[in-house]
């Protein structure tokens, strides 16, 4: 992931300061092994920020209609939540329309990164529009922004072939100097491409929400890569994935390692984060509502493992097939981790978590935190059926095996609901410890 150094390294970092804190490196009583990061990658990263982060959100995720759009930018949410399109979709359906998000942090229109994040969020979709937040901070001159806004443009027409592309700005001189770059540029398909302008949140949703309102245009084309068939069937009605790469500055000072999960991976890994258990590591976190029958799951793990040599990968994956077969989740696992992470960990250690325990949760559910919570028996036997079926692959492919199921319940862990948990600090530091005991070779 080299960032070309460019006027453009200000770009965004000024709009999305608040970004995930990088691990700090201190002493937690020795230096561990490993860093597989040179001297050269730590050089070429020195004028990005400490951490990136991507936030994706697609609703109606298991159904192929032609009437998404695809909204870009910061201020995504701020924007979509005064989009009635937004707030009407719903995991079984809800409104005709379907607002997909795509929020970035420190992920500049210049960066490596971008193209490949704007391609996953409309690959598999019929996207009928595509609308970019393009704010201009001030530090950056006229000629700069221009140039960031058509190429921004530039890869969402190549994401989107067939969509009308919009920059969304809440600023007049912003407005007129995104006509000018459009004007001035070579896009493709230059007539499909707009400038939406509103003063605030609330006005640039109007603005938006009256494009929607056209009504939508014949869109048959999607990429090449969405080619197999149950890619998008197989998937729940709302997917989302929040991908966070920490401590750029530091690539080659220390061992590097990639939790892949769920929203229970997302908890503890934000407990890890703020310190305290892995202080001598750089944590990177991809935390996804996909399982690992998704084609796609693979490969937006690609565009990380290829961009930075991990020392560990640590993935906890179970709880989004709790309905599936023995059978068919060995299958799905033996593939996903001997055809996609073994061919793409590039000599990081592969290292397993189970899933954990499913509770019952009365209804209406008492105010968290929920004390000694009660197993749902059924369900949970779901979970254990499958934590065994991963016990047995992991022994036969020599992957280290930890059993946070056992964890959870030996240690009676206040809960938020049925499956997520009012405190992750235990859990966190389960696997902390996990990953620190397998030293690296």
């Amino acid at each position: 992931m080299r960032k070309k150094k460019s006027i453009f390294a200000l770009f965004f970092a000024i709009i999305f300061a608040a970004a995930f804190f990088a691990c700090a490196p201190q002493d937690d009583g020795g230096q561990p092994q490993g860093g597989h990061g040179s001297e050269e990658e730590e050089e070429n990263m020195t004028e990005t920020l400490s951490s990136a982060r991507a936030d994706f959100w697609w609703g109606n995720a298991a159904s192929v209609t032609d009437n998404i759009y695809l909204y870009v930018g910061g201020a995504s949410t701020a924007v979509t939540d005064n989009l009635s399109v937004r707030k009407d979709v719903t995991a079984t359906g809800g409104a005709d329309k379907y607002m997909h998000t795509l929020s970035l942090t420190n992920i500049f229109y210049d960066h490596a990164l971008f193209p490949a994040l704007l391609r996953n969020a409309a690959i598999d979709y019929k996207t009928q529009q595509v609308y970019l937040a393009v704010p201009r901070p001030s530090e950056i001159s006229d000629a700069s922004y221009r140039e960031a806004v058509a190429s921004a443009v530039t890869e969402a027409r190549r994401a989107a072939p067939e969509a009308r592309v919009f920059a969304a700005v809440k600023s007049a001189a912003d407005k007129t100097l995104c006509e000018g770059a459009i004007a001035g540029s070579d896009i493709a398909g230059k007539d499909d491409v707009a400038v939406l302008y509103g003063e605030n949140d609330a006005a640039l949703a109007a603005a938006v929400q009256a494009v929607l309102d056209e009504g939508k245009r014949s869109v048959t084309q999607r990429p090449p890569e969405a080619s197999r068939s149950n890619t998008v069937a197989i998937r729940e009605g709302i997917q989302w994935n929040r991908i966070l790469v920490s401590d750029f500055k530091n690539v080659g000072s220390r061992p590097r390692v990639l939790l892949i999960g769920d929203s229970i991976s997302e908890g503890y890994g934000n407990a890890i984060l703020g310190g305290g258990v892995l202080d001598n590591y750089t944590v990177d976190c991809f935390r996804t509502a996909r399982g690992v029958q998704d084609d796609a799951l693979m490969r937006e793990l690609k565009w990380l493992l290829d961009s930075y040599r991990y020392d560990y990968i640590h993935f906890n994956i179970g709880l989004h097939h709790h309905n599936a077969t023995t059978e068919a989740y060995r299958q799905n696992m033996s593939d996903f981790i001997e055809n996609g992470l073994r061919e793409y960990e590039n000599g990081a250690k592969l290292l397993f978590s189970n899933s954990t325990p499913w509770f019952y949760v009365q209804n209406p559910p008492p105010a968290p935190p929920i004390e000694h919570p009660i197993l749902d028996t059924a369900a949970n036997a779901k979970v254990a059926a499958l934590n065994e079926t991963m016990r047995a692959l992991c022994a036969e492919i020599a992957v280290p095996y930890n059993d946070l199921h056992a964890y959870v319940l030996e240690n009676n862990i206040p809960m938020l609901d049925t499956v997520h948990y009012y405190d992750y600090s235990g859990l966190a530091e389960n696997v902390a410890s996990f990953i620190k005991s397998n030293k690296l070779v």
